[in-house]
């Protein structure tokens, strides 16, 4: 029967394999007969730079006649006898992403595997001979492409030559600091691109830079990296003009930054999906209240469905702002802080975080602050399927186990104690307060609920853990994969 569905059916189907098991069962499914082996290459070679050298090995049988002469004429003499052999299907024709500089990598590890001296113009043109049979034999393919990498053949290079102009670019990520020429040859190259991360790591004038952004259209992606100091420069404010231009398309926006930074461009943001802030660690807290006050001032998104905020002091007046706004709509939200600012107004945030009725995931740091609010919170979130519970600053959390597990609803199937690492502070408990925990989830009737625990030490035994947690498994509390990580 399987083997009278159309092939867009059985792809379909096979595409729920991939990544299971190392594609075991994908594999596998090369071994029925000639009709799933085709449908089943199909995937599996969609995106070789996500699959083994074994993979590139194929291609590279694959190679048209006038290839195998130019590299047996350069005398690389590859693993067996690749460059002697062909293939029972065209591998080559199945592509339909191809990342440019992790392909690279793919063809190199080969190079070096067979030829005894590492030379890397043999890399260069084994990889040219590769993408060019690719890019003919397929005529469908998006393209990714890391511009600020070093060591990777740019596209001002023979891969112009291969590439067909109006092509489409899936992600790109470059720096301030990459030259005009580079960027003029990618929007020769390439009409459209969905995902963009631009890395400020100087004065932030680059006219090129600015033209590209300037030519695209529905950008679907952002990724904003800005470095300690150099991200505020005023050079940078053109580069910000052009993205304020282009955000309307927005989806997702995912800034990470170590300085102060103008977000005055956030504004015209319409139907922006998923936001995530990263302030790392060294930012200065004055810095990160201006970064915070400046998203709650101009973000102003009604659909909003992911939110992660990542920063060493939360200001919660900000964050308060911010969920009045898209609080309904949210489906998962990440909170993660070592402190917050102005604890006076954790009542107000919990007000807000309490409002978040849609909310499916939830990771948040257990603070000593912050914590005693989580049971409330907890309570009013009927819909929730996974909790997270990150690691913050050292403390113990017992005396709190108990309410935390009264205000857990039926409706969750996962939760998460991240107690921390050895090198990093995080929260504990007793064995006693978990088994109140568990005790107080088999009282709310909650079923068949995945938990798991991570933690720094050894101080209980995995036995000791393990006997509790059976004992919940076996009443029907928990779901048996649970899992004690101990590092």
């Amino acid at each position: 029967m399987a083997s009278k569905l159309p092939p867009e059916c059985l792809q379909e189907i096979f595409g729920f394999l991939k990544n299971k098991k190392k594609n075991f069962h994908l594999f596998s499914c090369l071994l029925v007969n000639r009709y799933w082996c085709s449908n089943a290459a199909s995937v599996l070679w969609r995106n070789p730079a996500q699959y083994p050298k074994s993979l590139i090995r194929t291609y590279i049988k694959g190679l048209p006649t006038e290839s195998k002469i130019i590299l047996k004429d350069k005398e690389i003499n590859l693993h067996e006898t690749e460059l002697d052999v062909t293939t029972f299907l065209n591998y080559a024709s199945f592509i339909r992403i191809l990342n440019l500089n992790e392909f690279f990598d793919k063809v190199s590890y080969i190079v070096y595997d067979d030829i005894p001296y590492k030379n890397k113009s043999v890399c260069y043109l084994l990889y040219f001979e590769l993408c060019k049979h690719l890019v003919k034999q397929s005529s469908n393919i998006d393209y990714q492409y890391k511009a600020v990498s070093l060591g990777y053949p740019p596209l001002s290079t023979k891969i112009i030559n291969f590439i067909p102009e109006s092509s489409h670019l899936q992600s790109l990520e470059c720096d301030t600091m990459n030259t005009s020429e580079e960027f003029s040859q990618i929007s020769k190259i390439f009409s459209s691109i969905e995902e963009l991360m631009i890395s400020f790591n100087n004065d932030g004038k680059n006219p090129a830079l600015i033209d590209l952004i300037n030519g695209l259209d529905n950008l679907d992606i952002l990724k904003i990296r800005g470095h300690a100091y150099k991200s505020s420069i005023s050079g940078s404010s053109d580069i910000y003009k052009a993205l304020h231009e282009k955000v309307s398309s927005l989806t997702c926006l995912d800034i990470k930054i170590s300085g102060n930074m103008p977000l005055s461009w956030l504004n015209g943001i319409k139907q922006l999906e998923e936001f995530k802030l990263y302030c790392m660690e060294f930012i200065r807290p004055e810095d990160t209240k201006k970064i915070l006050e400046q998203v709650a001032d101009k973000l102003f998104v009604k659909e909003l469905l992911v939110l992660d905020i990542n920063v060493e002091s939360l200001v919660a007046t900000h964050l308060g702002t911010i969920l009045l706004d898209v609080g309904s709509s949210l489906q998962e939200m990440s909170l993660r802080f070592s402190s917050i600012s102005d604890p006076e107004n954790l009542d107000l945030l919990e007000e807000h975080i309490t409002r978040c009725s849609n909310l499916l995931k939830f990771k948040i740091s257990a603070t000593s602050q912050f914590i005693q609010h989580l049971p409330q919170i907890l309570k009013s979130l009927n819909n929730l399927k996974e909790l997270f519970i990150l690691p913050s600053s050292s403390h113990d959390v017992s005396e709190w186990m108990l309410q935390l597990g009264q205000s857990i609803t039926p409706s969750l199937r996962k939760i998460v104690f991240d107690c921390g690492s050895e090198h990093q502070n995080g929260f504990d408990f007793s064995i006693e307060s978990l088994s109140d925990f568990l005790n107080a989830c088999e009282e709310n009737s909650v079923k068949n609920l995945l938990f798991v625990i991570k933690r720094r030490n050894e101080e209980i035994s995995k036995t000791t853990f393990d006997e509790l947690l059976r004992k919940f498994v076996n009443s029907g509390t928990l779901n048996e994969n649970f899992k004690v990580i101990f590092r």
